[in-house]
């Protein structure tokens, strides 16, 4: 949810708050709770908090319910009926402060939707659906419902009761209340060397099993954009590739419960680095906050040995509760110390990332990339190429560089195009370098769009002095009075050829000197890796219904809310080459128009450590700008490499690939992707499809492992088995017009 949802939900706030706008924190108040009433309200607002949790029935309907469920159980009945709630169940009825976004309803937690018991599962599924209902009624905006209790139970009764529960009204926002880290895996049993030594068992945990209880509730309910994530943080938080996952899923709360601070010395509470770090990481989801478990004062021991607080236990061990670092009896964690840390965290928080500014209000949103042959640019698009003052800087470097490489030859009278020039800015860059590097330079600008060549007229009048020579036509088209010596292009799309630069630039390269001509860029390839994007995919889906072929475009997107899925031995994210083109291209005279030579395939193997599900495939670029013995000009948008090549340039989003059926993966599997740039001399599409392996033991393998040694222990997993296939697709009935 961005900033602006959150403004919407929390409304009319206290006006003595000191919350800055941006970041909205409340208090999740303990079970059952009592009334929502105005002094509850007021002295919410007066401890300045945005926002308060209430559960939406009290201890009285906990006892009805249960009463009922015990009379079933000892008449042995096979069916229970639990009536709605009354007056005196409630904790709410409708007001304006209900519908205000002051008030968040929590629903019972003492309820088991995932009881392997029928009785006590039909019971729970009831009472979840009254408090809905209810709830709705009183114009309730958002619910919490807390997540199933581990992997373990009755989660497909779980999943329909949510899924019944989204349809009893169309308007309520559900978040599943689940833990980041955990639950558990049972502790390890005899036979151990912690056994045998007369040790405690070991509580183990699967870094992802919080996740996979999550996964089913998402995929059961289709991923509907009113199911969201209450993210509950604790003192144990996960590593951070567990924290990527969660990370790319819909958190609407972060739930901080007062273990996930420890005191410091003077007996305030505080968060540790890696608490710090987590929160700095989910602040760019902007998400609602809420403090839990703060209403204490009792006195806590002080331990032997005070904890580093940069240093919480991470990994494989179960949670111990909130440790304490101070060396005083006196404790300060009052209700309001917990949230005055939390505010001046969040306020003293580092800006984002250019990126984040400039896409502001962009992130995940899909875009059709753009089809510059075919249409003629606004005015507003051209702008936004042009805020980015790092691919100029490299484009002007570039040029630089080629000019005195010429200079040196003994080259004279240079000529310069810069083709596709839009509203001029590498035109001014060009001049700037033939300035810099002392040379005078002949300089056309050839530009298609009539409108945009319009501004190209006012530009050589008021900033170039008629220095330049401006041409309107289609470069392929153009016919120059001699060859030009370097020819200047800006035709890069996300996928580096997925805006047709190869034709554009085959087309005029005829108008380079055949010896010493030089393009800018010299080459680009395009680059990929598989990707889990929840959020795309749920949009796609919205949209499926509609239109058809939503699945067999590629998107330009601003990819945020997604985890990379094949990661290598250091954890970073494994992105492999697609193809390469090459400027000027060679042996353009025998393709016989067909544009036959620049059709590409390609497929790459992608290990995959941990589970997941593949919803597309994330598409990047690098570019050789220009490269001579001592020196190259570089650009990249992947993000293990564009801080060494292009740091900050913002030109360019990711492209996005989508598969029509997610694809879940196992865990240590591989992922095959398969892709073609295809063409029929009239246009240019791509074709992609994804297949999933699993590696188990080989039979042979096995069978000999047994036979030579009896005590043979892990039978090494080494037979690759084909899981899934996702269907091809094709962008051709939305391809690229040449």
């Amino acid at each position: 949810m961005d900033a602006s949802a959150a403004e919407e939900e929390v409304g009319n706030m206290a006006e003595n708050t000191d919350t800055m706008p941006g970041f909205y924190i409340g208090e999740h108040l303990p079970a059952p709770g009592g009334a929502v009433t105005s002094d509850l309200l007021a002295k919410a607002a007066n401890d300045k908090y945005n926002m308060i949790s209430v559960y939406v029935s009290n201890l009285s309907y906990q006892r009805k319910v249960e009463a009922i469920i015990v009379e079933a159980q000892k008449n042995g009945r096979a069916k229970v009926y639990v009536p709605g709630l009354e007056a005196e169940d409630v904790n709410m009825h409708p007001d304006e402060n209900i519908n205000s976004g002051k008030v968040i309803g929590v629903i019972s937690s003492w309820i088991q939707l995932d009881s392997t018991d029928p009785i006590i599962s039909s019971a729970s599924r009831q009472v979840l659906h009254h408090e809905i209902g209810y709830a709705g009624f009183c114009g309730m905006m958002s619910l919490l419902v807390q997540g199933p209790s581990d992997c373990e139970q009755n989660l497909a009764a779980y999943y329909q009761a949510i899924v019944q529960g989204l349809s009893i009204n169309a308007y309520l926002q559900i978040s599943i209340m689940i833990p980041a880290y955990g639950p558990s895996l049972e502790p390890s049993q005899g036979g151990t060397e912690a056994d045998s030594q007369g040790l405690e068992p070991i509580a183990l945990y699967d870094e992802l099993s919080s996740w996979d209880i999550w996964n089913g509730i998402r995929t059961a309910t289709r991923y509907s954009p009113r199911i969201s994530l209450a993210l509950q943080i604790q003192y144990s938080i996960p590593n951070k590739h567990t924290q990527s996952r969660w990370f790319a899923e819909p958190v609407r709360y972060l739930i901080l419960d007062s273990q996930a601070y420890v005191l410091n010395a003077k007996g305030f509470p505080v968060m540790t680095k890696h608490h710090q770090n987590l929160i700095q990481k989910f602040s760019r989801k902007s998400p609602l906050y809420l403090l839990a478990n703060t209403r204490h004062a009792e006195y806590t021991p002080e331990p032997e040995n005070p904890l580093d607080v940069d240093f919480p236990p991470l990994g494989s061990l179960a949670p111990k509760g909130a440790r304490q670092a101070s060396t005083t009896n006196r404790r300060r964690d009052d209700p309001q110390s917990y949230r005055t840390y939390l505010h001046h965290l969040l306020e003293d928080l580092p800006p984002p990332p250019p990126l984040d500014i400039f896409g502001a209000g962009y992130q995940d949103f899909l875009q059709s990339p753009l089809q510059p042959l075919a249409d003629n640019l606004e005015s507003m698009t051209y702008e936004v190429f042009e805020k980015d003052p790092v691919k100029y800087d490299q484009y002007e470097k570039a040029v630089k560089l080629a000019l005195e490489d010429l200079k040196n030859q003994g080259i004279e009278d240079i000529c310069v195009a810069v083709v596709g020039a839009g509203r001029g800015p590498l035109v001014t860059r060009c001049i700037r370098a033939a300035t810099n590097a002392s040379l005078d330079i002949q300089i056309f600008a050839i530009e298609k769009n009539p409108n945009a060549y319009v501004h190209l007229m006012k530009m050589n009048r008021d900033v170039w002095d008629g220095r330049v020579t401006l041409v309107k036509t289609d470069m392929r088209k153009w016919k120059p009075p001699s060859y030009i010596h370097i020819l200047v292009s800006e035709l890069l799309g996300s996928f580096a050829d997925n805006e047709l630069s190869p034709e554009c630039l085959d087309g005029v390269q005829r108008v380079l000197h055949p010896t010493v001509g030089i393009s800018i860029p010299q080459s680009y390839t395009a680059h990929y890796t598989p990707i889990m994007a929840p959020k795309l995919h749920g949009d796609l889906l919205s949209r499926a219904g509609s239109t058809p072929d939503v699945y067999e475009v590629p998107y330009v997107v601003m990819l945020t809310a997604i985890d990379f899925l094949s990661l290598d031995s250091d954890g970073q994210v494994n992105i492999e080459q697609a193809w390469e083109f090459k400027h000027p291209a060679e042996d353009l005279e025998h393709d016989g128009g067909f544009n036959d030579h620049n059709q590409r395939e390609s497929f790459c193997i992608f290990p995959v450590p941990r589970r997941g599900v593949i919803h597309g495939i994330a598409g990047y670029f690098e570019s050789v700008l220009y490269k001579n013995e001592t020196s190259i000009v570089e650009l990249s948008t992947r993000p293990d490499t564009i801080d060494a090549k292009s740091k900050d340039m913002i030109s360019w989003f990711a492209i996005y690939f989508p598969l029509k059926t997610p694809m879940p993966v196992s865990d240590r599997a591989e992922v095959q992707v398969s892709f073609w740039r295809i063409t029929d001399g009239r246009k240019v599409w791509y074709d992609w499809m994804v297949e999933t392996f699993a590696f188990i033991p080989d039979p042979k393998t096995s069978l000999a492992l047994m036979s030579t040694d009896s005590s043979a222990g892990v039978i090494p997993l080494n037979k690759r088995v084909l899981v899934a296939t996702s269907e091809i697709h094709s962008s051709k009935k939305n391809g690229c017009l040449m």
